[in-house]
Protein backbone atom coordinates (compact mmCIF):
# COMPACT_ATOMS: atom_id res chain seq x y z
CA UNK A 1 0.00 0.00 0.00
CA UNK A 2 1.35 3.43 -0.95
CA UNK A 3 0.16 7.02 -1.09
CA UNK A 4 0.31 6.80 -4.87
CA UNK A 5 -1.93 3.73 -5.18
CA UNK A 6 -4.32 4.68 -2.39
CA UNK A 7 -4.64 8.45 -2.89
CA UNK A 8 -2.95 9.94 -5.94
CA UNK A 9 -3.95 7.39 -8.59
CA UNK A 10 -7.64 7.26 -7.52
CA UNK A 11 -7.74 11.07 -7.53
CA UNK A 12 -6.22 11.19 -11.02
CA UNK A 13 -8.81 8.63 -12.14
CA UNK A 14 -11.60 10.86 -10.78
CA UNK A 15 -10.21 13.88 -12.61
CA UNK A 16 -9.96 11.89 -15.86
CA UNK A 17 -13.57 10.74 -15.43
CA UNK A 18 -14.60 14.40 -15.23
CA UNK A 19 -12.84 15.22 -18.49
CA UNK A 20 -9.53 16.56 -17.16
CA UNK A 21 -6.33 15.84 -19.04
CA UNK A 22 -4.25 13.82 -16.60
CA UNK A 23 -0.47 13.67 -16.68
CA UNK A 24 0.49 10.73 -14.49
CA UNK A 25 4.22 10.56 -13.79
CA UNK A 26 3.81 7.47 -11.66
CA UNK A 27 5.25 6.69 -8.27
CA UNK A 28 8.29 8.42 -6.91
CA UNK A 29 9.59 11.91 -7.37
CA UNK A 30 9.10 13.24 -10.93
CA UNK A 31 12.38 14.04 -12.66
CA UNK A 32 11.31 15.61 -15.96
CA UNK A 33 9.27 18.82 -15.74
CA UNK A 34 8.59 18.86 -19.48
CA UNK A 35 6.33 15.81 -19.10
CA UNK A 36 4.02 18.02 -17.03
CA UNK A 37 4.01 20.78 -19.67
CA UNK A 38 6.40 22.99 -17.65
CA UNK A 39 9.95 24.21 -18.17
CA UNK A 40 10.82 23.55 -14.51
CA UNK A 41 9.02 22.32 -11.38
CA UNK A 42 8.83 25.79 -9.81
CA UNK A 43 6.59 26.91 -12.66
CA UNK A 44 3.05 26.90 -11.27
CA UNK A 45 1.25 28.19 -14.35
CA UNK A 46 1.25 26.07 -17.51
CA UNK A 47 1.83 28.78 -20.13
CA UNK A 48 0.47 26.95 -23.17
CA UNK A 49 -2.57 25.58 -21.38
CA UNK A 50 -3.27 28.94 -19.71
CA UNK A 51 -2.96 30.89 -22.97
CA UNK A 52 -5.28 28.47 -24.76
CA UNK A 53 -7.89 28.66 -21.98
CA UNK A 54 -7.80 32.47 -21.80
CA UNK A 55 -8.13 32.71 -25.58
CA UNK A 56 -11.08 30.29 -25.55
CA UNK A 57 -13.09 32.28 -23.01
CA UNK A 58 -12.28 35.71 -24.45
CA UNK A 59 -13.87 35.77 -27.88
CA UNK A 60 -15.80 38.29 -29.94
CA UNK A 61 -19.47 37.84 -30.82
CA UNK A 62 -18.46 35.87 -33.92
CA UNK A 63 -16.23 33.52 -31.89
CA UNK A 64 -12.86 35.03 -32.79
CA UNK A 65 -10.21 35.42 -30.06
CA UNK A 66 -9.45 39.05 -29.25
CA UNK A 67 -6.53 38.71 -26.84
CA UNK A 68 -3.21 39.23 -28.61
CA UNK A 69 0.13 38.17 -27.03
CA UNK A 70 0.59 41.49 -25.19
CA UNK A 71 -2.87 41.21 -23.65
CA UNK A 72 -2.19 37.60 -22.65
CA UNK A 73 1.05 38.72 -20.99
CA UNK A 74 -0.93 41.38 -19.10
CA UNK A 75 -3.23 38.65 -17.76
CA UNK A 76 -0.28 36.44 -16.73
CA UNK A 77 1.33 39.32 -14.83
CA UNK A 78 -1.95 40.00 -12.99
CA UNK A 79 -2.30 36.33 -12.04
CA UNK A 80 1.15 36.33 -10.43
CA UNK A 81 0.98 39.82 -8.93
CA UNK A 82 0.76 39.68 -5.14
CA UNK A 83 -2.32 41.18 -3.54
Amino acid sequence: MSEYTEVERPFLDQLAAQGWTVIDQGQGVPQDATLSLRQHFRQTLLPGVFDEAVRAINTTADGQPWRDPSRLEWVVVRVYEPL
